[in-house]
């Protein structure tokens, strides 16, 4: 029972660990926010907290919608193999945030800046729900279905929680 829950909550804590990675750009803008407004910096929890828990919610939701239809339950190990696309975008974004924001402030290289966490961020989602999809086992409904329901629920969590 105890290792059962302890590896429970290590897993949610690992995915809540993702999810500040993979939307470390926002903890970015939060942190200047808060140097632009003079604000106490241990405020910058609220963004880290938030971001990780809106990764879990995302990840929860998308669960629960191929539990739904599909009647498959998704693993952690799925989980963190299929969202290192998205890792790679975050850190790509935070990068480039990082770059705009402490060496070059420019407003042209902003609205590149913009564009290219957009297009990053949307690509490394949609590859991550690519790859959750080729990890689901298809022996209970088609391949066509499989990737329906992944992508479906891909896109609507995608446009209730967009990750930009």
């Amino acid at each position: 029972m105890n290792i059962s829950i302890s590896r429970r909550f290590l897993s949610l804590f690992s995915i809540l660990c993702y999810g500040i990675i993979s939307y470390s750009p926002q903890i970015l803008g939060f942190y200047m926010v808060l140097q632009i407004m003079d604000a106490p910096i241990w405020k910058i929890w609220v963004a880290v907290i938030g971001t990780g828990l809106r990764f879990l919610l995302q990840v929860l939701i998308l669960g629960l919608f191929i539990w739904a239809l599909l009647k498959y339950k998704i693993k952690f190990e799925e989980v963190k193999l299929a969202f290192v696309p998205l890792l790679v975008g975050g850190i790509s974004s935070a990068f480039l945030r990082g770059i705009n924001y402490f060496l070059w402030n420019s407003p042209h290289f902003t609205s590149l800046r913009l564009n290219l966490e957009f297009v990053i961020m949307t690509v490394g989602w949609f590859s991550s729900i690519y790859l959750l999809g080729r990890g689901i086992n298809s022996t209970a409904c088609g391949k066509i279905t499989k990737y329906l329901v992944v992508f479906g629920g891909g896109a609507i969590v995608y446009l209730m929680f967009p990750p930009t």
